[in-house]
Parts: structure tokens; C-alpha cells; sequence
């Protein structure tokens, strides 16, 4: 099995249907399909940061937070920046919808400061 294409493909898969807000779907397609447990930490990233963001639609906001957690643990840590932007805004937004107030490190990053600066006050 080629499980580095396995992956790819249902990352590209679940991008298409959440581009198109397709959320029903796309949770359809992840019940029906099993993502390669030994793949690159980017592509098992991605694929909770998905999982995340469908979580979150359908208002399981536990569930999508430990997912964005998951996400952030595996995204690289030099590069994808525009990437960990996206997990960590998603992250603050389920944590205040959870009544949780986000931790203030967060928006001390530098590079999180401008983008996060709606979420800050």
C-alpha cells in the first residue's frame, strides 16, 4: 500500500469538501475511510486540523479542540507558519466558544500577535 499517497489524497479530499463548506460530507467521507496510521507528522496535522474544524461545525467543541491541540503538537515548527496561524485562530475561537478564556501566551508569539489581535480584547 502506498500510504503516503493514501493520506495525501484524503487530506486533499477533506480540503475540497470544506472549501465548498461540504461539512456533512467530508464527516461522511473521514466515518468511511481510514487514515494511515504511520504517515508524515504534516499530513497527520493537517488531517486533525480537518477533523478539527468539522468538529467544531457540528458544535463538539471538546473534541474539536483536543484535535486542534493534536494539530499544533504535529505541525512543523520552522515553515507552514500560514498553517499553525490557522490551527492556533480555530483553537481560540472553540476555546472561547467553550466560555474558556485562551491562554495569554498565545498572543505573546510574535508572529500570532497580528493575526490574533481581534481575539486579544
Amino acid at each position: 500500500k502506498d500510504l503516503i499517497g493514501q493520506a495525501t489524497i484524503t487530506n486533499v479530499i477533506l480540503r475540497s469538501y470544506l472549501k465548498q463548506n461540504l461539512y456533512d460530507q467530508a464527516w461522511q467521507f473521514i466515518n468511511k475511510t481510514n487514515f494511515p496510521a504511520s504517515v508524515s507528522n504534516n499530513q497527520y496535522a493537517r488531517y486533525m486540523y480537518y477533523l478539527g474544524r468539522i468538529k467544531a461545525i457540528q458544535l463538539e467543541y471538546s473534541e474539536s479542540q483536543a484535535r486542534l491541540i493534536q494539530a499544533i503538537r504535529k505541525a512543523p515548527d520552522v515553515g507552514a507558519r500560514a498553517f499553525r496561524i490557522q490551527i492556533v485562530k480555530l483553537q481560540v475561537i472553540v476555546e472561547l466558544l467553550m466560555g474558556e478564556i485562551p491562554n495569554r501566551q498565545i498572543f505573546n508569539q510574535q508572529f500570532l500577535q497580528k493575526p490574533l489581535s481581534p481575539y486579544f480584547q
